[in-house]
């Protein structure tokens, strides 16, 4: 079909972990305004009920519902989806994963449709996470599918270019400048540098992120310190609190109070907080000083990503830093981000994304002339059954240097808060996603796998083989790491069923016939830098396990210890 945006008006939802936001494209006007969602603003919880009979509840509604009926509450559903997980067990039973989704897109549809006099938008935009995959992005175009919007009406951007269109509206950013958006929501923290082209568009050159990083841990920060004030001042409340005797309306009313007075002190120097349990009832004051110590440590770890994904952009930096998502109004975070460039001046940040989408596909559709490709690729066939798509290398005949080995370990797909043997288990529909699904997105954007078929003894021990190469030659990520030339970088994956043993067989085994150094890279991880006593060259080999991820890379022939750490802070490991 032609260009939807010539047939009426547009709706985009920006489909949050923690909220969700939407935007539409008035008929008169033409321009992109944000959708006012709630009574309160512009949002929604992203919070999703699933009762008994199947009916599906979101925002306030699923918020209420949850204290009567747990099973069928999913929290953070965007979480579960950046994980793999295809369908929700809730107390109903399985509910397919786009189907949960719909229930948000399709409230956030009724609020548009009341703007515009009930008339239906001509087309749907919808955002997703940059490193997300192709069987997670057909998850929210199926969503759509099922609220009556067939695929030629569907488009999908990834959040940071909808952000980078947002910001660049204004003719600020020319061919050739990049730029970074920093994305940092109620439930994760994703940063990515996208470079300008000559037609006007964007295109991702570095991204990383944090799923476990957002405001809910600055929430849980205030909590802690909430509670430390009570063991003082009101030992009845923090026994009512810690003895989980609040009501699930007085549970709700300290939360929001919490979340209330963060947001507060993003404008006044001190903000109250409500406790209140029965008879019993106090309010603490917090300074904004004493806020931004408590959350020192997290914005330190917020800055850490995006240098490192500015460094592997290298050279000459970004023009500007883009800042979305609601924790990014934070003072503290504003001014450690610019540190590390020009902070663009913030409107309102959580709805910049949802704006940015509609800016995307219209100027891109009035620059074409013709609809962009609707979708984010093959839709996944019903038997679930993984692809078997083989791909020819280039170069594939080459000499190779140095060989990168990885061996990553698939877990079963288990959500947040799930037992293992009620999850279902993780279904990757494309060729090497389930390797790909495992590594930090500054690996994940770079490389292509395929599965090797022809090693038996791994098949018989449950081990899935396969061999990436990075998508490019001379691929920055791997610069100056081994003594060969980096363009020729090999990687063989495999898959495991048990994640953590490979890191404790590094951990523990001393071979006789080498020299190593463990360094412990982070909580869950661990490099092993090792220098064979029969080698006569300085190189030494690197051995990388994190027993989180499942993921373990061997490397040889690396320059040394120095160069190796630069790679693996790079790379996100």
């Amino acid at each position: 079909m032609g260009n939807p945006a010539a047939q009426g008006w547009l709706f985009s939802v920006d489909f949050g972990t923690s909220n969700t936001a939407a935007a539409h494209v008035a008929e008169t006007s033409g321009t992109v305004q944000p959708l006012p969602l709630s009574h309160g603003g512009n949002l929604i919880s992203s919070a999703v009920y699933v009762g008994q009979s199947g009916q599906i509840e979101v925002g306030e509604v699923a918020l209420n519902n949850a204290a009567a009926d747990p099973a069928g509450f999913i929290a953070a559903p965007k979480r579960s989806l950046s994980l793999g997980q295809p369908t929700f067990r809730v107390g109903a039973g399985e509910v397919p994963a786009h189907l949960v989704v719909a229930g948000v897109l399709r409230t956030a549809l009724t609020k548009a449709q009341a703007q515009h006099g009930g008339k239906p938008p001509a087309g749907i935009v919808l955002t997703h996470p940059e490193e997300w995959l192709p069987p997670q992005v057909q998850i929210l175009t199926d969503a759509a599918n099922s609220i009556g919007f067939p695929a030629e009406l569907v488009r999908t951007v990834s959040e940071p270019r909808a952000a980078a269109f947002y910001y660049a509206r204004g003719g600020s950013v020319r061919p050739g400048d990049k730029v970074a958006v920093y994305d940092f929501g109620g439930g994760t923290l994703d940063v990515a540098v996208l470079s300008a082209g000559e037609d006007g568009n964007f295109n991702v050159i570095a991204a990383g992120g944090d799923n476990a990083l957002g405001g809910r841990n600055f929430d849980a920060i205030i909590r802690r310190w909430a509670e430390r004030q009570l063991e003082d001042e009101a030992i009845e409340l923090l026994d009512a609190i810690r003895g989980g005797r609040l009501s699930s309306r007085e549970a709700w009313e300290l939360d929001d109070s919490i979340r209330r007075a963060k947001e507060v002190l993003s404008e006044s120097a001190q903000a109250s907080i409500e406790v209140a349990a029965g008879p019993h009832h106090a309010v603490l004051w917090l300074s904004r000083d004493e806020f931004e110590q408590l959350i020192a440590a997290e914005v330190t770890r917020a800055v850490e990503l995006a240098q490192s994904v500015l460094r592997i952009v290298g050279v000459g930096g970004v023009s500007a830093v883009y800042m979305t998502g609601g924790s990014s109004r934070i003072p503290a975070v504003r001014r450690a981000i610019g540190s590390l460039g020009s902070v663009a001046t913030l409107d309102d940040p959580k709805t910049v994304v949802a704006q940015g989408a509609l800016i995307a596909v219209t100027k891109q559709e009035e620059a074409t002339g013709a609809a962009a490709t609707a979708g984010a690729g093959a839709r996944p066939g019903r038997d679930g059954v993984r692809s078997k798509q083989s791909w020819a290398f280039a170069g594939a005949g080459a000499v190779v240097g140095a060989v990168l080995t990885a061996i990553l370990m698939a877990t079963t797909g288990v959500g947040v808060g799930e037992s293992s043997d009620a999850a279902p288990k993780t279904v990757y529909l494309e060729p090497g996603d389930a390797v790909k699904a495992l590594m930090p997105a500054q690996m994940r954007n770079v490389v292509r796998c395929q599965e090797e078929l022809d090693d038996a003894t791994d098949s018989k021990l449950g081990i899935r083989s396969f061999k990436c190469r990075p998508t490019k030659n001379k691929e920055p990520l791997f610069a100056g790491l081994t003594k060969s030339d980096y363009g020729s970088v090999l990687i063989t994956a495999k898959t495991s069923p048990d994640p953590a043993g490979r890191v404790n067989y590094m951990t523990n085994y001393k071979p006789s016939s080498t020299q190593q150094e463990l360094v412990k890279v982070r909580d869950d991880a661990v490099a092993l830098i090792v220098k064979k006593s029969y080698s006569s060259s300085n190189a030494v080999d690197l051995e990388y396990g994190n027993s989180k991820t499942g993921l373990y890379i061997q490397i040889l022939d690396c320059k040394d210890k120095n160069t190796i750490l630069t790679f693996l802070s790079r790379a996100g490991l």
